[in-house]
């Protein structure tokens, strides 16, 4: 079987001013994977960098290419890179295209350009193991992820989201002398309970957030220069942080070792600065209901159909649950979910090594290309 994994970019890319450097390295990992699947041919297409799939100097260039792997890089030009991708992966022959793509500042959308490469693919008659169009949006834009958790009752804050333009029409509308919008908005604040955390509704991790304890202080927020964009309004919720990833496609997911993040003065997780700490063993499935966990992801990425690796952000808020005046959160334990990420992650390097295995190797498994007693549905 021929395995074709592809990795998506937006952005112009400067070998010059971006390096990094991968232990074991990835051409190690194909080398290794391509020797442990003998029955299988790798290839790789891809636009830079690529975390999981090349390596490369300081000045954009491979590092080394894995033996017996065949790799087509895709120039980084304005061209719909879907087009390409598609129209390279599948001149390659592939039984199946397995997207392998992380993140990329300043939006966290390229499982959308994955999506859009795999319909191509799927129409043109070639499997893929990639998520979906939809999955993708709901998860990319945070007012559409809250909308759907509370379509779904799945636990999550309450939040009020802020339509950037409408919240400041008068100042491009000199006729407009009150701005009904934002005094409903100012309306909504007063039935949050605080702290809140203001987020760009399409913003990549925590960068950029505020955390902040009155109404007032989110009134400050918003009318300040740093406002450009709708924002959501959330509340903060207390407790544990966590970030777990999940594998697998429909009736077959495989939620991987969770782990708990360190957080900032302001309680959140800092982008830059994180401790991740493995959560497992039995003292730990009693203090934090690891199996009411993997429950609740089990069950969101049924809803969101995933189809391929995903992150899911959590806060684990007590044995009873969330308090008064926030979504119910008892029937998952007092999990309650903050985001889901439908793409590798900084989580995806120690996952793997907790499970004695490759990023890549997790793929595969989820693309059911491996023992089906390895990689079965999670127990619920």
């Amino acid at each position: 079987m021929k395995v074709v994994f592809f990795s998506s970019s937006t952005n112009a890319y400067d070998g010059s001013s971006f390096h990094y450097t991968a232990y074991p390295a990835c051409c190690t990992r194909l080398e290794e994977l391509a020797a442990a699947h003998p029955g299988h041919e790798f290839a790789v297409v891809v636009r830079l960098p690529a975390f999981f799939l090349v390596d490369l100097e300081s000045d954009g260039s491979f590092v080394r290419k894995a033996r017996g792997v065949e790799y087509v890089m895709l120039d980084a030009d304005k061209v719909s890179f879907a087009d390409k991708a598609a129209a390279a992966i599948a001149a390659l022959s592939p039984d199946i295209a397995v997207a392998a793509t992380c993140w990329m500042t300043p939006f966290d959308w390229l499982p959308l350009e994955d999506a859009l490469i795999a319909e191509k693919l799927e129409k043109a008659g070639i499997r893929t193991l990639c998520h979906s169009a939809e999955a993708a949006s709901l998860c990319f834009d945070k007012r559409e992820t809250r909308a759907f958790l509370k379509a779904h009752h799945f636990p999550a804050p309450e939040s009020v989201f802020l339509d950037h333009e409408l919240f400041r029409a008068e100042r491009s509308h000199s006729e407009i002398v009150v701005n009904p919008y934002k005094e409903n908005i100012y309306a909504q604040f007063e039935n949050l309970h605080y702290p809140v955390v203001i987020k760009d509704t399409t913003g990549l991790s925590s960068f950029g957030m505020d955390v902040v304890n009155s109404p007032d202080a989110v009134r400050a927020v918003l009318e300040s220069r740093k406002m450009s964009s709708d924002r959501l309004i959330e509340e903060f919720v207390e407790g544990d942080q966590f970030g777990v990833e999940v594998y697998g496609t429909p009736g077959h997911y495989k939620v991987m070792t969770p782990f708990l993040f360190s957080v900032t003065r302001h309680g959140i997780t800092s982008p830059k600065q994180s401790v991740k700490l493995s959560v497992s063993g039995d003292e730990a499935e009693s203090r934090f209901r690891l199996a009411d966990m993997r429950r609740l992801v089990t069950d969101m990425a049924e809803a969101l159909e995933l189809s391929g690796a995903a992150q899911f952000d959590l806060v684990f808020s007590g044995a009873s649950g969330l308090e008064s005046g926030h979504r119910s959160s008892c029937q998952y334990g007092g999990w309650v979910v903050i985001e889901v990420n439908p793409r590798l992650s900084g989580l995806t390097v120690p996952t793997a090594v907790l499970a004695g295995k490759s990023a890549l190797e997790l793929l595969l498994e989820a693309a059911g290309l491996e023992s089906a007693s390895v990689f079965s549905c999670t127990d619920a």
